[in-house]
């Protein structure tokens, strides 16, 4: 239940289903861009649920907004999302709570997987790896490295490129981890602008993404509410495809963009409603 002080209303909003990317008949791709070129990655949301719709949930909400690759291991791996760098101010992304370990699939070239302290197997949060080579090693340390997606089509080209760029250690420097920090054309010495980073900004593209098995219904038990009304207000989602929606129940969940006032006109003709 949501209660709006200082003379908004008093829902109770309830969600019979819920739109959720590990929902779809098909894969999520995320698109991936980087100065040195674009590359996209098909996610494993039916394998690994948790910890796509965990990584989904960093893009949705712009915490990897200004991300970069901080880490370069020749041979081994790319690593990114635990740092932003605005206006040249390096910042840390914050982490959301940790999730639970899935993993069912190995650490191949090209897969993707979340990072997470050591011995510490339900620990990944927000930042990611991508493999350079097959590192099975990784599927047997630490509970296993879930690997949650993969580098499609020629994507593994820009992978490549990050790979191959030179890397430096500035730790010392920074006061940070940077201890392979791959860059862009940087001389050796000298401050660490934001041209010399490997940004990586993430989007969930509609044109990459087919989203039209999923219709959405809403219905509410009172149109016009007065102020201290309370309101129930049912969402649900089915999909027209082969798989249906999930069957998810949650409470006290607002639509993005949906604000009431008091004295308001009819409730479905206001704010945004779709989830």
């Amino acid at each position: 239940m949501l209660n709006y002080l200082n003379g908004k209303l008093f829902f109770l909003l309830v969600v019979t289903s819920i739109l959720s990317w590990s929902a779809q008949t098909a894969a999520v791709i995320v698109l991936v861009e980087t100065p040195l070129g674009d590359f996209q990655i098909e996610l494993f949301d039916n394998e690994t649920p948790i910890t796509a719709a965990n990584f989904l949930s960093y893009i949705e909400d712009d915490s990897y907004v200004n991300s970069f690759v901080h880490r370069s291991s020749t041979g081994f791996v790319i690593q990114g999302g635990s740092y932003t760098s605005t206006d040249n101010v390096l910042s840390n992304i914050t982490p959301k709570q940790p999730i639970i370990n899935e993993f069912n699939r190995s650490n191949t070239r090209g897969t993707i997987a979340m990072a997470k302290r050591a011995n510490a197997p339900n620990s990944a949060t927000n930042s990611w790896f991508i493999n350079i080579v097959d590192n099975i090693d990784l599927d047997t340390q630490n509970g296993g490295f879930t690997v949650f997606g993969q580098v499609i089509g020629n994507g593994m080209d820009v992978v490549d490129a990050i790979h191959a760029l030179q890397t430096l250690d500035a730790s010392v420097t920074s006061g940070g981890d940077f201890t392979e920090i791959p860059l862009i054309d940087y001389s050796g010495s000298g401050n660490i602008l934001r041209r010399h980073l490997v940004f990586t900004e993430f989007s969930i593209p509609e044109d990459l993404n087919d989203f039209s098995d999923l219709q959405v219904t809403k219905t509410v038990d009172l149109q016009n509410p007065a102020p201290g009304n309370s309101v129930e207000y049912l969402v649900t989602v089915t999909n027209a495809g082969p798989d249906p929606a999930l069957d998810i129940e949650a409470l006290d969940l607002l639509p993005t963009g949906m604000e009431i006032t008091p004295g308001m006109a009819p409730f479905a003709s206001h704010g945004n409603y779709d989830a």
